[in-house]
């Protein structure tokens, strides 16, 4: 069900994506190039900067994901950047240290999820 995304969830993760630290941002190597694919020649940081943008947005909706093979809290969610649409799924470890990015590429199924 596609419901706001918690603020408590969205900070967390933005504090932890706003650090850069390789030590706790693990990017899947399909996510950082499905989004180099979208945009030629972006580095980490843009990937980084613009999901903070997104989580930044107080009215962000998106679906908790369960059934992971990490354990944590997971969500997927549509976003712009610029003018393209983009599809992300992030993990929230448990100790709240650790974000995973699974996602971020264009979406499959048009803008929903």
């Amino acid at each position: 069900m596609i419901s706001p995304i918690p603020q408590e969830w969205r900070k967390k993760v933005s504090i932890i994506l706003t650090t850069g630290r390789l030590e706790n941002i693990l990017i899947r190597k399909r996510a950082q190039d499905d989004f180099q694919s979208l945009f030629p020649g972006a580095f980490r940081m843009e990937l980084l900067e613009c999901l903070t943008k997104a989580l930044a947005i107080e009215s962000l909706e998106g679906r908790l994901v369960t059934g992971m093979k990490e354990p944590g809290t997971v969500y997927e969610f549509i976003f712009h950047h610029g003018q393209t649409a983009i599809y992300s799924k992030i993990n929230l470890c448990p100790d709240g240290s650790l974000v995973i990015v699974y996602s971020a590429h264009r979406p499959l199924k048009g803008d929903t999820l």
